[in-house]
């Protein structure tokens, strides 16, 4: 992209990548999503700022998001849909289909048909992502008009600080791709294949909350205002 970026790595310390072992202070992501789901609350304090677990134990906080929390919504489309509409899906190929499918048949959860269908060939960050865009219905076709179009769809502004408010302003006049501050006003902007591609956005918000027995959620994106500090 010709971007002036400069790439800077830094060294892994203490904490293996996709390690379980909660290791104060520093722990993996992974073990520390684990030691919230076991509500390990000692282990938590010590491994993440007072900030972050107050927005997990914190009033009106939500506990993080589990992938069998989708299991019964992936049934359902699996109970409901042809098999070529799985073809269809963005990440299944090669037959997966029947793969996830078959294994569905004595698994309920998805944790369990992921352990079922793993290869060599297909690692779980992949298989993971197949199951999720086949609960969002996420389509190759789709995905291939999104890249004719070009990589960015849309830039969309979640929250600034007053003082730069001035660069928000330059940033919409200049950017590339069209800037989004405010959703009801986002499909006059945007193309109509990015403007399906941020109502996927809003649908996997819905999800989200749904998985998490929060049906009230719904459209929660529409109601949320920009963060202003």
């Amino acid at each position: 992209t010709g971007s002036k970026i400069e790439p800077i790595t830094i060294k892994r310390y203490k904490s293996e990548y996709n390690s379980d072992i909660a290791c104060s202070p520093i722990s993996s992501a992974t073990a520390v999503r684990g030691r919230i789901f076991d509500n390990d609350r000692e282990s938590v304090n010590k491994t993440m700022p007072g900030n972050a677990i107050n927005l997990f134990y914190g009033t009106g906080g939500l506990p993080p998001n589990k992938l069998d929390n989708f299991s019964t919504m992936f049934h359902y489309i699996l109970k409901t849909k042809q098999a070529k509409y799985f073809s269809e899906i963005l990440d299944i190929s090669e037959g997966l289909e029947n793969r996830i499918i078959k294994a569905a048949e004595t698994n309920f959860l998805i944790s369990s048909i992921l352990k079922n269908i793993k290869t060599k060939r297909y690692t779980y960050t992949k298989l993971q992502r197949a199951i999720l865009h086949i609960i969002l219905g996420i389509e190759k076709g789709s995905f291939n008009r999104l890249e004719i179009d070009g990589s960015v769809p849309y830039i969309r502004v979640l929250g600034f600080r007053k003082n730069s408010a001035p660069l928000l302003t330059k940033l919409t006049n200049k950017a590339g791709a069209p800037v989004i501050t405010n959703l009801k006003n986002a499909k006059t902007s945007l193309t109509k294949n990015s403007y399906n591609a941020l109502k996927k956005e809003m649908e996997a918000t819905d999800l989200y909350y749904l998985a998490l027995n929060k049906p009230y959620a719904k459209n929660i994106e529409y109601h949320v205002p920009l963060v202003i500090i």
